[in-house]
């Protein structure tokens, strides 16, 4: 019985993932919401609280992971010794080269091992990246091997049950001539391409594609790679989380 319920169930994967869009495809669809996103007002409060949960100072060696054309990396480059800005595709990575030429950019994938030396980092920011990873507890393993000891990583990713138009409807409230997406008829296009996409990162989580978690779930990921917890709290209009964890002093490389 037990059997025969899982072989449905991988049945049941196998046919979504053959009508569900493909990474690639996904992403260079929902680009125009994105951008939206990332210059939302919602966004800015997330990378603030980055900032001061990470506690920057002229001393630190950052990587954003996951950077893209390195928003979040182009504001902190001057409070930092070092910015490093990974990704694993050329065409961000020379968009970001463009838009921050003082920093340093390597071409790496967060589901392997990353091309950083043990140790070499002091702050982290992974902001809305981890959950689409495929082998996101090797990410977190790396994460903590490349981290110097007392070293901090800030993780922003998609809570469980996210809907990500809801930012978009915050951003509407946050701007005073606007009270809603649905009366803002610019928006109400990518409002629409929001909900549906939204709907198949939520397919995706479901057949194990993406990782979406919950508060504990999180915390315990983390905690198992060998990570102390500061601090977790909800951001994004309530639809992601934004961790704060720490490598414990006196533990060097990848041990725990």
């Amino acid at each position: 019985m037990i059997a025969e319920k899982l072989a449905r169930y991988d049945l049941f994967r196998r046919a979504l993932r053959a009508v569900l869009p493909t990474d690639a495809n996904y992403w260079r669809v929902y680009a125009p919401v994105i951008k939206i996103l990332k210059d939302s007002h919602e966004h800015q409060l997330i990378r603030e609280k980055v900032n001061r949960s990470l506690h920057l100072n002229g001393q630190d060696t950052v990587l954003e992971a996951g950077c893209g054309n390195a928003l979040w990396l182009a504001e902190i480059s001057s409070k930092v010794k070092l910015a490093v800005g990974l990704d694993h595709t050329g065409e961000m990575l020379a968009v970001a080269k463009k838009n921050l030429p003082g920093a340093l950019f390597v071409q790496g994938d967060l589901n392997a091992p990353l091309p950083i030396q043990s140790g070499a980092l002091t702050k982290i920011g992974s902001i809305l990246v981890e959950g689409y990873l495929h082998n996101d507890q090797l990410s977190r393993e790396e994460n903590f091997r490349a981290l110097a000891p007392g070293g901090l990583i800030a993780v922003v990713t998609p809570r469980r049950g996210a809907r990500f138009f809801k930012v978009l409807a915050a951003e509407a409230r946050h701007r005073q001539e606007e009270q809603s997406v649905l009366r803002n008829l610019r928006k109400l296009p990518l409002a629409l391409i929001a909900i549906i996409f939204g709907k198949i990162a939520e397919l995706k989580a479901v057949i194990g594609d993406w990782h979406f978690y919950d508060q504990a779930q999180l915390r315990e990921r983390y905690q198992k790679a060998g990570f102390e917890i500061v601090a977790c709290e909800s951001v994004y209009a309530d639809q992601a989380w934004l961790l704060i964890a720490r490598k414990p002093d006196g533990v060097d490389g990848a041990g725990r």
